[in-house]
């Protein structure tokens, strides 16, 4: 339950509940046939999602369900969803005489629910909607694995919905992507694997039809099953293509982790940020790469008070360096490194300077890095260098002038008192010319 905690008070705003049928009838939420712990849907709902959600801000709560439950249970979570939730939970029917979703100050301090809804048919007078028929369980092979059983007996059964949970899928209404030109209605939403993501990054006439899609509807990008140790997707690729939601394990202390964090904190850290113009119309138009590109120079002056790295003996002095990474699209990403200053943590000096010229500054987000120089022998070794510190911002927050860059730990603690020392300055520039 704390590591729901911890992402919505770090002002997530979209979490998963991975569903199963537990004891007593009761469901339990953990990722499926893994050693995570088991929790009890109505603890997490009680203890996180209720008092928690709105703690950061009053913005909306999705609720991503993975429901691997038996109809009965599905039951059970639409009660403890209603009974616990109470009025936060969002359980009017879609407007249907609107073309677009409503937006964040409509819905505040509102949990929504991500997942399928009943399919509904017209009977052959059209004049009542009956459930359509659940369809046939599959043939189970057998085995001598109970688990594995127990695996495929409980996907065959997720496929009969409970009406209960049904009526309180709304504007998260999931639908299984067949294509950009399948039917679909604005409410609708499908999540897609990081690999088969990247599959559409990559085409780029499909990549048009993602951020021509991602105007209208919404879109999860899930990390790929063959992830292990809870490793985290690359969100980047995911955000320049306009997905709203990149689903990372916030447990993880990573780079991936502070770019999110960076991401977000824009907008008073809310939990929402808003897409560049040319990704919000209805249908898609190519960003003006010159008309609005930015100049940043950054003067590295110095740092101070440079921790030491961790499995370093305390005697050893670093030889540190800075590494300024630009991430963004992929026509702004670059990459600067200074010079090693020799065995001087303490109050090291660069005066260097460095340059980017960035044309989407809305989708960018620059990192100061801070590294350890390793030297075995005479030989420069570069994947053994020790990371420092780091401090990742969002290009829009950049603040012109003299500025003390706070450095952070991946898992977004601060090194006090590290920091380095620098002056910055922005400029518009078209065609790669000052205005």
């Amino acid at each position: 339950i704390d590591g729901y905690i911890r992402a919505l008070k770090g002002g997530c705003k979209c979490v998963e509940l991975d569903c199963w049928d537990g004891p007593d009838g009761d469901p339990i939420i953990y990722h499926g046939w893994t050693l995570t712990s088991k929790l009890l849907l109505k603890d997490v709902l009680m203890d996180a999602i209720k008092p928690y959600s709105f703690l950061t801000s009053p913005y909306p709560v999705i609720l991503s369900i993975e429901n691997h439950c038996s109809p009965q249970q599905q039951d059970k979570m639409a009660e403890h969803m209603i009974n616990i939730l109470g009025d936060m939970l969002y359980t009017r029917p879609v407007d249907k005489t609107q073309d677009k979703l409503p937006s964040p100050e409509e819905l505040k301090n509102k949990i929504l629910l991500k997942a399928k809804k009943i399919k509904v048919e017209e009977n052959v007078n059209g004049s009542e909607n009956m459930p359509a028929p659940p369809p046939r369980k599959k043939r189970i092979s057998k085995t001598n694995l109970p688990e594995k059983k127990a695996e495929a007996e409980t996907k065959a059964s997720v496929k009969t919905q409970s009406e209960a949970l049904s009526c309180l899928v709304n504007y998260c209404e999931a639908l299984k992507f067949s294509s950009f030109e399948q039917e679909r209605s604005y409410w609708q939403m499908s999540s897609f694997e990081e690999t088969k993501a990247l599959d559409i990054s990559n085409n780029e006439t499909n990549n048009k039809k993602f951020v021509s899609y991602n105007s209208r509807n919404l879109s999860r990008i899930y990390p790929k099953g063959t992830r292990l140790f809870s490793s985290n997707l690359d969100p980047f690729p995911f955000w320049t293509m306009g997905c709203q939601m990149a689903a990372l394990n916030f447990q993880e202390a990573d780079d991936k982790n502070m770019f999110n964090r960076a991401k977000f904190l824009q907008n008073g850290n809310c939990g929402y940020v808003l897409k560049p113009g040319y990704m919000t119309g209805n249908d898609h138009q190519e960003p003006n790469l010159e008309e609005n590109a930015v100049r940043l120079t950054i003067h590295l002056i110095s740092g101070q008070h440079l921790p030491n790295a961790s499995e370093r003996e305390a005697g050893q002095i670093i030889e540190p360096f800075v590494k300024l990474n630009m991430y963004g699209h992929p026509i702004d990403q670059n990459q600067w490194e200074s010079h090693v200053v020799h065995k001087n943590g303490f109050n090291p000096i660069w005066n260097e300077k460095a340059e980017f010229t960035v044309a989407l500054e809305d989708l960018a987000i620059l990192e100061f890095k801070v590294m350890n120089k390793v030297v075995v022998g005479n030989v420069d070794i570069e994947n053994l260098d020790d990371t420092l510190g780091s401090y990742a911002i969002a290009l829009p927050m950049i603040k012109e002038g003299y500025r003390n860059i706070l450095l952070e730990s991946y898992d977004g603690r601060r090194l006090t008192p590290a920091n380095l020392f620098v002056h910055i300055k922005r400029e518009f520039v078209r065609n790669h010319e000052p205005l």
